[in-house]
């Protein structure tokens, strides 16, 4: 089966403008809150501990990315990740880096038990390291895991209950009892420092306005993200040029651009072996 059930998310994203606060990845603050902005979603920062709880609790999305280490971040990720459980304000965990030390590792399994996390986007080394299976990272970068990409999102949707997305040559997107094959992007995106903090911030915009429905929310924001990237490539400019012309492309992609360009098969998630 192509194409995702969108179901107007988009344009939804743009009616309302919700708000997503992160907490991110220091290196690539500037592509998330402009990738956020050009879909259309308003976006706020705010790592320092005397006032994170107090803007996350404002938030329609939040997304965590433990992606730069510095002191004191742990307690403040986990003040406002308890503070959106609380208050039923969907989280977005990016695990980045997840593997590369036990700090990271810690924390971010430590997010995933307050049951505030209602998707986890990243590589398949980082979600495999947060669900127990072996696996292999060089600094953000997945090098292997001893499971299948799909097995290791379908691992890592049932134990934690959301719903997972795995970025690849093929992106899956799975909750339990679904599993979607997405097709769409561009090898230049693996090039470009920062797309894949980006693509869990465009995420927290569909988790804002996803309701219960995450994993149509999940599989929507993963083809649009995808198909911004397929544009934005087609300029052939290269690397460096790549962030602008995504960002362009988002400000203009709508629901019926993704339905007509999504390349996505979806399926009951096979037995893990």
């Amino acid at each position: 089966m192509s194409g995702p059930a969108g179901d107007g998310l988009i344009a939804t994203i743009r009616e309302r403008r919700p708000l997503v606060h992160m907490i991110t990845n220091l290196v690539s603050m500037a592509a998330c809150a402009q990738t956020v902005k050009s879909l259309g979603a308003a976006t706020i920062f705010a790592h320092a501990a005397e006032e994170a709880v107090e803007i996350a609790e404002t938030a329609d999305a939040v997304v965590l990315n433990v992606g730069t280490s510095v002191p004191g971040m742990d307690r403040t990720v986990l003040r406002v990740a308890e503070a959106c459980a609380a208050r039923s304000i969907p989280v977005v965990l990016d695990p980045l880096g997840s593997g590369a030390s036990r700090f990271r590792s810690n924390l971010a399994r430590a997010l995933l038990d307050t049951g505030a996390v209602r998707m986890v986007s990243g590589n398949v080394a980082e979600l495999a390291d947060l669900c127990g299976i072996p696996s292999v990272i060089r600094g953000a970068d997945a090098v292997s895991a001893t499971a299948p990409a799909d097995e290791v999102c379908q691992k890592l949707a049932e134990s934690a209950q959301v719903a997972a997305a795995v970025s690849g040559r093929t992106d899956y997107v799975g909750d339990g009892r679904q599993l979607a094959a997405i097709a769409n992007g561009h090898p230049v995106m693996g090039q470009v420092v920062g797309t894949g903090s980006a693509r869990s911030a465009v995420l927290g915009a569909f988790a804002a306005v996803a309701g219960e429905d995450m994993f149509t929310a999940t599989v929507t924001g993963v083809c649009a993200y995808g198909i911004a990237g397929e544009l934005a490539a087609a300029t052939g400019r290269g690397p460096g040029y790549f962030l602008p012309e995504l960002c362009n492309q988002l400000a203009v992609i709508d629901d019926e651009v993704v339905a007509a360009r999504s390349q996505v098969t979806t399926s009951a998630p096979r037995e893990a072996s």
